[in-house]
């Protein structure tokens, strides 16, 4: 199992104001681009749908997991597969009890 990318949300939420001028509105998204790290600013996306005059603008990035992140991932699916091989071992123990 190798690292992977995560997308992280930097902001969503939902977009009201009809009028701004254009000062305010490239120095409000300029504020939320610059709470991006540097290193991942390349990565940035704006996603914009709405319908009724609101407007859901939702900015996220992507970076590599972390060691902690790909610990826990890692761990969730060891878990995820015990309890597979449990069930399907369950499975089996009834299937033979029920045709032997």
């Amino acid at each position: 199992m190798n690292k992977e990318e995560k997308t992280v949300c930097v902001r969503d939420e939902s977009i009201t104001q009809n009028f701004w001028g254009l000062k305010d509105f490239i120095g409000y998204w300029q504020n939320i681009f610059d709470q991006i790290p540097d290193e991942y600013k390349d990565s940035a996306q704006l996603y914009l749908y709405g319908e009724d005059g609101s407007i859901q603008a939702e900015v996220t990035y992507r970076r590599p997991e972390t060691d902690k992140e790909y610990q826990n991932r890692r761990q969730d699916e060891d878990a995820r597969l015990a309890n597979k091989r449990k069930r399907d071992l369950e499975l089996l123990t009834t299937l033979k009890a029920k045709y032997e």
